[in-house]
């Protein structure tokens, strides 16, 4: 009876160890955004939203920390206004644009300051 028990054992031990990789795996960020690496310069950091420097383009981008396609109006506002800020110094005031298309990740929020090309 001992024997069955460990082996019972042994069996479920081996189910919970399946289990949890599946949850770590459903767990692990597949955007690219929700990681947040810091791989980069990183200009400001806050709880709701980071200020850095794009990986692909090297412009300044804005990122919500939260996997939304939509900022809260004030949350957008203060993205918005620390991207500004990093912007004008970067390019000076008026040398750059603001860019809310999302092209390539279209379903986690984030702009992009970019250069205007004179």
């Amino acid at each position: 009876m001992t024997f069955e028990y460990n082996d019972q054992q042994f069996k479920l031990q081996q189910e919970l160890k399946e289990i949890k990789k599946k949850i770590k795996k459903q767990e692990e960020p597949k955007c690219e955004l929700c990681k947040l690496e810091k791989r980069t310069r990183w200009f400001f950091e806050s709880k709701k939203f980071v200020v850095l420097e794009c990986e692909s383009c090297h412009c300044p981008m804005v990122v919500f920390r939260k996997h939304v396609k939509k900022a809260w109006p004030q949350t957008h506002r203060k993205m918005v206004n620390h991207l500004t800020r990093v912007c004008d110094k970067l390019y000076g005031k008026g040398n750059w644009r603001l860019d809310t298309k999302m092209s390539k990740i279209r379903d986690h929020v984030h702009y992009h300051g970019r250069p205007i090309k004179k």
